[in-house]
C-alpha cells in the first residue's frame, strides 16, 4: 500500500502482511496493525530505534 510517513511526510510502500522492509529492523517497536496510520519511513524508523536504544541504556537501577 502506498502511504506517507507520519513523521516526515515522505512517500513509502507499506506491506506488513508481506515481506515489508521494516520487518528486517530490530524488534524494538511492533509492526502497526493499521499500516496507513503508523508506518514510518526507513530514516524515521532508524531514528526511533536509535532513540529507544538510548532510552533503554539511560535507565538506572533503582535502589543502587
Amino acid at each position: 500500500m502506498q502511504t506517507n510517513c507520519p513523521r516526515c511526510g515522505v512517500s513509502l510502500v507499506c506491506n506488513p502482511a508481506g515481506a515489508c522492509w521494516c520487518k528486517q529492523a530490530r524488534p524494538i517497536v511492533a509492526v502497526p496493525a493499521d499500516p496507513a496510520a503508523r508506518c514510518l519511513c526507513a530514516t524515521c524508523l532508524a531514528k526511533l530505534l536509535h532513540q529507544a536504544e538510548l532510552d533503554a541504556g539511560s535507565e538506572t537501577p533503582t535502589g543502587a
